[in-house]
């Protein structure tokens, strides 16, 4: 009744238009012609208003069919992928794959739904794959980035680079994995911020994974001054390392002397832990090893350069003090 009464409200104000119309076009000769136009328009107006109102009249239950069909089917995708996700957690499937395999399901059943929900007014699903295989080249063409991370996370699911619980780097971006999903993946940053890498970046890309081995190395580079007692630092460091509960006995600490520099010897005391503790050992020992350098008076070289001034002949005479004049 409602569009009905709208279809009514249209005559009529196209029936005012028509007024208007014939009355301008009987001062110009053509008053016949305006009124057959506007009557054609008329009778148009209301024929697609009648027929509209007597489709909805006859589908009524296909729309009520299609929207318990559409709430019922949305509900059971959501319970089943619940379920699904429970059941691959307590068969020991890792988080990353459950991620991607729970988000895939979860899509493609909703796309099931929405196609069912067409069935009562007549689409048949012979005619619905048809075309979408017609599609398939056109959506690939249009879509080429969407199916490459979609192809992506699938690699990435199989061959396991890693998985959610990872600290990786790739470019200038590194932190630990959240979770692995259909298009991207997410990491969380040691400070905090959430970043969404797709999937094509990190199969394409150089990926280097911290956590895989169980172990990860800690380097404090640091230089010593010539003629320092390297035994003695070689003693106070690796105790330093030994001191904090952290840090693994095997591979054991170690320190090494890098070279021979032009401000110093450069230094670096080695030390492995978990992957999870390395920013708490990182910082710890920092802190331990300034203050334990200030406490035995143990000196890090600065860059320094030496600048002699020669006399205006361009001799320097060996002594800086003795040749240089100023006027």
């Amino acid at each position: 009744m409602f569009l009905f009464a709208k279809a009514a409200a249209a005559a009529s104000a196209v029936s005012e238009a028509a007024s208007e119309v014939v009355s301008e076009a009987a001062t110009t000769g053509v008053a016949s012609s305006a009124e057959e136009v506007v009557e054609t328009t008329v009778e148009n107006v209301v024929t697609v208003w009648d027929n509209i109102w007597h489709w909805l009249s006859t589908n009524w239950p296909s729309f009520l069919f299609c929207a318990i069909i559409l709430v019922g089917g949305w509900w059971a995708v959501t319970l089943l992928v619940r379920l699904m996700k429970q059941g691959m957690k307590k068969a020991g499937i890792e988080t990353s794959a459950i991620t991607f395999i729970t988000s895939v399901t979860k899509y493609l059943l909703r796309f099931v739904v929405i196609i069912f929900c067409l069935y009562p007014f007549g689409m048949q699903f012979s005619s619905v794959f048809a075309a979408l295989g017609a599609a398939g080249i056109g959506l690939g063409l249009g879509l080429k980035e969407f199916v490459s991370n979609v192809a992506s996370g699938i690699t990435i699911i199989v061959t396991k680079p890693f998985s959610s619980g990872d600290y990786i780097s790739i470019g200038d971006v590194e932190g630990t994995v959240e979770r692995v999903e259909i298009m991207h993946t997410t990491i969380k940053t040691v400070d905090s911020s959430r970043v969404i890498i797709p999937n094509s970046t990190l199969t394409a890309g150089t990926v280097t994974n911290f956590t895989i081995l169980g172990v990860r190395r800690i380097s404090y580079n640091f230089n010593l001054q010539y003629g320092t007692n390297l035994q003695e630092i070689r003693e106070t460091v690796l105790a330093i390392a030994k001191a904090n509960d952290m840090v693994l006995e095997e591979p054991a600490p170690m320190f090494v002397v890098l070279g021979q520099e032009a401000d110093g010897i450069a230094c670096s005391l080695r030390v492995y832990v978990h992957p999870e503790n390395y920013w708490l050992v990182f910082w710890a020992i920092n802190e331990s090893i300034s203050d334990t350098f200030r406490e035995k008076d143990i000196r890090v070289p600065f860059s320094q350069l030496d600048v002699h001034i020669c006399n205006p002949t361009g001799d320097s005479g060996g002594d800086p003090e003795k040749t240089a004049h100023f006027d």
